[in-house]
């Protein structure tokens, strides 16, 4: 297997051009955690990445994972990949541009005949818009189940400010999302009494760029769970489920190791336990009757909120966002799979800023000290899960307790 990690698919899709460049916190963002997918490697992988983790990094998170894998720069994969059988390439996720860099690569390597090129027609399928029609899709087939939202909470498609306004002031605090971001990312929370000057900018600016908005009415929400799906042109498989956290503004910060973490309280734990699996097989159904397998192959995450009706009634939003790539979830998946079952801790994503990746190293180091079992598994303490280095700008890593 072949794997490359990319950031901001969505927003290549979005813009469309090979030579697109995201913005420079993204970037960082992209090259600082393109070691991740090494968690998903086995013996005799390759990862496609410029900066190379050290064998003594590679040693330090051996209580996690270890593997022999090539590591190799994109500009030198050729070599590395001309004398071998060909594997197959697993990007982190397509784009136009994911396609473009990834052009002298792909001879060598095992894609499926419908994706060895990028159409036209592969933009919908990550759009939020296509989430929305999961989502009308399940209620529709499952008007009967009392668990989800109602469709009078359905989101919309917003063409303009005045729609926008028009949904905020139907609804009161709402959420607006630009159809193709993710990680919480290209998302703005209205709920004050006015939408200000700084919110219609943004709003403004980002129907500019992506034609339309999504508006949703904002939660109670108790819980965000995302569940996980292979698809192939054979079938639509189910991985597994992820719980994670975000900050206060919505963008993604972490997950449990845990399914469902440990301390939430003991009628939620039922209520999700007891309804996942019917979550699942409704989702499958819906990715069926939508055709998925013909649009696209590869790893779906989808993200599921809990939350508590102004009546009082626990509900699901079965199709908040659907991530249509390699996500964090399946970093969580593949961590569970190392570490065996019954792990409890987090791992997570923190931006730096000016802080000193070396020292923040050390910090944790001490305040939490590795331990290990018999079998030499990490049983508990902090380990990263990206190299600390000076320059790096975003810290990645794993706490048990």
């Amino acid at each position: 297997m072949i794997y490359i990690f990319s950031a901001t698919n969505e927003l290549e899709i979005a813009n469309g051009l090979h030579s697109y460049t995201p913005a420079k916190h993204l970037r960082d963002f992209a090259e600082d955690l393109a070691f991740l997918p090494y968690y998903f490697c086995v013996d005799g992988d390759t990862l496609l990445i410029e900066n190379h983790a050290t064998e003594d990094f590679i040693d330090r998170i051996s209580a996690i994972h270890r593997c022999n894998i090539t590591q190799t720069a994109l500009s030198r994969a050729i070599l590395s990949l001309k004398n071998k059988t060909p594997e197959p390439l697993e990007a982190w996720g397509w784009s136009p541009k994911m396609h473009h860099q990834l052009a002298s690569v792909k001879p060598l390597c095992q894609l499926p005949k419908r994706f060895q090129k990028w159409q036209s027609i592969d933009k919908e399928v990550y759009s939020r818009a296509f989430a929305l029609k999961i989502l009308q899709d399940i209620l529709v087939h499952h008007s009967d189940r009392r668990c989800y939202l109602p469709e009078t909470e359905l989101p919309k498609k917003a063409f303009s400010k005045e729609e926008v306004h028009a949904f905020f002031e139907e609804h009161g605090d709402i959420v607006v999302k630009t159809p193709y971001s993710s990680s919480g990312r290209g998302m703005i929370f209205l709920h004050t009494d006015k939408i200000h000057d700084t919110y219609n900018h943004w709003i403004e600016g980002a129907l500019k760029q992506q034609e339309f908005l999504m508006v949703e009415k904002k939660m109670e929400k108790l819980y965000d769970l995302s569940l996980h799906f292979r698809v192939d042109a054979k079938e639509i498989s189910y991985l597994g489920a992820a719980s994670f956290f975000t900050m206060e503004n919505g963008q993604y910060e972490g997950n449990y190791l845990e399914a469902i973490p440990e301390d939430m309280d003991h009628d939620l734990k039922e209520f999700v336990s007891t309804h996942t699996p019917l979550i699942v097989s409704d989702l499958k159904e819906a990715f069926e009757r939508n055709l998925l397998r013909d649009r696209y192959h590869g790893i779906i995450g989808v993200d599921v909120l809990l939350y508590r009706a102004p009546n009082g009634e626990l509900r699901f939003q079965p199709c908040l966002e659907m991530n249509m790539r390699y996500n964090m979830g399946t970093v969580t998946l593949a961590l569970r799979s190392c570490l065996g079952e019954g792990v409890k801790g987090f791992w997570k994503v923190a931006r730096l800023g000016k802080g000193d990746p070396i020292a923040f190293d050390q910090k944790m180091q001490a305040l939490y000290p590795v331990e290990l079992d018999d079998s030499g598994k990490l049983k508990k303490g902090y380990v990263p899960l990206i190299e600390p280095s000076p320059c790096r700008k975003f810290a990645c890593y794993l706490q048990m307790q």
